[in-house]
């Protein structure tokens, strides 16, 4: 049963697309940094491809639910909205605090005197800071 749930999640997550765009920043990071914020970059990615991923499907259940899509998780009801947006509001504060981390990193770079790694990575992690803040939705839509 867990493991439907699990999978429910994840396929609420989007979660082939999520890993290829996960996959591709950590490779990006590793050719334009070291490999300590490279991981860094890629778990602030894939914590951000999560949250948008679910607030996609919830921000889409009145639609999915109106077209009959029942390959959505919420709409087949293997998962619930209401657990789903927990889940967000658990994993917005996490990606919000991994991306204050690696503004953090960019700065002990910057300080370093290494410009040229410290500015992408700090205009990275501000742009996944405001993408997260605007995936939450403003309201959950009714069923």
């Amino acid at each position: 049963m867990r493991l439907l749930k699990l999978r429910a999640y994840l396929k609420a997550a989007h979660f082939g697309p999520t890993m290829l765009i996960t996959a591709i920043s950590f490779v990006l990071a590793t050719t334009l940094w070291w490999e300590g914020p490279a991981y860094v970059i890629a778990f602030t990615v894939f914590l951000g491809q999560l949250i948008i991923g679910w607030s996609n499907d919830l921000y889409d259940y009145a639609d999915d639910l109106s077209h009959q899509r029942l390959n959505k998780p919420l709409v087949e009801g293997s998962i619930s909205r209401e657990f789903l947006t927990r889940c967000l509001f658990i994993m917005v504060p996490l990606a919000f605090l991994a991306n204050l981390i690696a503004i953090g990193v960019s700065k002990y770079q910057f300080d370093a005197g290494l410009y040229i790694v410290a500015i992408p990575l700090f205009i990275l992690a501000v742009v996944t800071v405001v993408s997260v803040l605007r995936a939450i939705p403003d309201r959950l839509p009714t069923s």
